[in-house]
């Protein structure tokens, strides 16, 4: 992978350009083949997410350098980007559960398709490399769900609802995601941020538009520096930074946000407010609010967490049209987030889609409610679908027969941003 220019009106970003030429794979030691070919059995057969078993295969290894932990997480991501490719260079339909054979033959396949000579593993098949070569190059002629390795019910469907749009964006999304990271006003600015990567050699670039948003070309741990402990900055990507500023909320406002997740936007919201608010957080997950809860503290932000085995639904009905403003940043497919998450598409299916329709339909209904008369909820998902965005938003507007009124909607398409995919409808209840 190389950075390039980026020509599609990102002004100053640059955007991750993919090629098939690897410089470090001759180093593939037989131990690292081996977690690489581990990591994707776990991925594939036991349906396990990347983001996942890849720190976890990193944190099993301490011994291995930097270039090792590099090479083990640049390829397992990459082959799954590219699995459909991959399987069908090496003569197979798509896999969606490998056997430990089929996921070597894949590697070398792997391997071969970047020019490497197959290393002596036992676990590796011969293979013939210009054969290999060969129907690599033909295949990445093909059509767009091959050569962009995407499930073919998903490719149709993305067809369906987004014509050759979906094209355009697929292939976006097909490359590796930018670092990006937000300043913590609660604790600095992005100037000062900037200043500090500089001293710490690390390349970071502001981003127009954004006034919190760096992006650093660095593969360093930055969640490990001195400035993250601090609470200096949060890892954000550019679109996500633009959800909390959309919602509009001004100080002494009371904002509930009720998808909180581990928190991303809320502490923005924090941020931005100067925690000049009264800021609640709910999620049914308590693991994610654990993880809000540590991130909190260490940025210095006033959030009230709501707990969901302490406080149940109680919360609801003593907020009841009490907020001014409501954050529903709901469960959605993350197929905006492909770039940094490619295992989304191979986990996928129709009836987890068509669940997630009716959880968003549910959460609009139900936690519309929490706002006063006036009040503006903002709608967000990190969809690309239209049945995830502006078709659910439509059908709630009808179904409320006039109680809101949608203010402005805004999609954030990769293709012309190089960020992920993210969807925001701004909503005011009249």
């Amino acid at each position: 992978m190389y950075l390039v220019p980026c020509s599609i009106g990102c002004r100053n970003f640059f955007y991750p350009v993919y090629t098939v030429t690897v410089l470090y794979l001759p180093i593939l030691h037989h131990n690292l083949a081996t977690a690489i070919a581990n990591g994707l059995e776990q991925i594939f057969t036991q349906n396990r997410y990347a983001d996942k078993v890849v720190p976890l295969l990193l944190q099993n290894n301490p011994k291995w350098g930097s270039r090792d932990r590099h090479t083990v997480a640049f390829t397992l991501y990459e082959m799954v980007r590219h699995w459909r490719l991959l399987c069908q260079t090496a003569g197979f339909e798509t896999l969606y559960k490998p056997g430990k054979a089929q996921i070597w033959n894949i590697l070398a396949v792997w391997i071969t398709v970047n020019h490497q000579p197959l290393p002596p593993f036992p676990e590796l098949p011969a293979l013939l490399p210009d054969d290999i070569m060969y129907r690599f190059t033909q295949l990445r002629k093909d059509d767009v769900q091959v050569r962009e390795s995407v499930p073919e019910w998903l490719h149709q469907l993305g067809l369906q609802q987004l014509g050759e749009k979906w094209n355009t964006e697929i292939s976006a999304l097909n490359h590796t995601a930018p670092l990006i990271v937000r300043a913590n006003r609660l604790k600095t600015n992005v100037q000062n941020l900037l200043t500090y990567f500089q001293n710490e050699q690390i390349p970071a670039t502001a981003l127009p538009d954004l006034p919190d948003a760096l992006l650093l070309q660095s593969n360093r741990q930055v969640v490990k520096t001195r400035a993250y402990l601090n609470g200096w900055f949060e890892v954000q990507d550019a679109a996500s930074q633009m959800v909390a500023p959309f919602l509009d909320a001004q100080p002494n406002m009371t904002v509930i946000d009720a998808c909180a997740g581990a928190g991303g936007k809320t502490l923005h919201l924090a941020s931005l407010l100067n925690n000049q608010c009264t800021l609640l957080a709910y999620d049914p997950d308590t693991a994610k609010l654990a993880e809000l809860k540590k991130r909190a503290q260490r940025n210095g932000a006033n959030v009230q967490i709501l707990l969901p085995n302490r406080h149940k639904t109680h919360w609801e009905k003593y907020w009841n049209q009490k907020a001014d403003r409501l954050l529903l940043d709901v469960p959605c497919t993350g197929l905006g987030t492909l770039k940094r998450r490619p295992d989304i598409k191979w986990k996928l299916t129709p009836t987890m889609l068509n669940q997630l329709l009716q959880t968003q339909a549910q959460l609009l209904n139900r936690y519309t409610n929490l706002l006063k008369n006036g009040g503006i909820a903002v709608y967000a998902t990190c969809s690309i679908l239209p049945q995830e965005n502006n078709r659910q938003i439509a059908q709630f507007i009808q179904q409320q027969q006039g109680r809101f009124s949608l203010l402005n909607e805004k999609h954030i398409w990769p293709s012309e941003t190089g960020f992920d995919g993210f969807y925001m409808a701004k909503l005011q209840k009249n």
